[in-house]
């Protein structure tokens, strides 16, 4: 309790803080999203790269990689044991 009456004794020393109304309107915009999403075509062609091109994208790489290594022979056959 002591550490309130402080606080209430210091408060004269720090001023009220200004909102920014452009901050505001942003944070409330940030917090509503779900409520204002339309589905629009650029909405879609952002769905469409995210959810199919970029797996294919990667599966292709990883293919490439793999067949380049294969290539330069890193993963040699280890000769029969006899």
């Amino acid at each position: 309790m002591a550490h309130l009456h402080i606080l209430r004794m210091a408060a004269h020393l720090f001023p009220a803080v200004k909102t920014d109304p452009a901050i505001e309107a942003w944070a409330h915009m940030r917090e509503n999203t779900e409520h204002q999403f339309r589905l629009t075509p650029r909405t879609l062609r952002i769905g469409a790269v995210l959810l199919l091109a970029t797996p294919f994208v990667l599966y292709k790489v990883s293919v490439a990689g793999d067949n380049y290594l294969k290539k330069q022979q890193v993963f040699k056959a280890k000769p029969a044991e006899e």
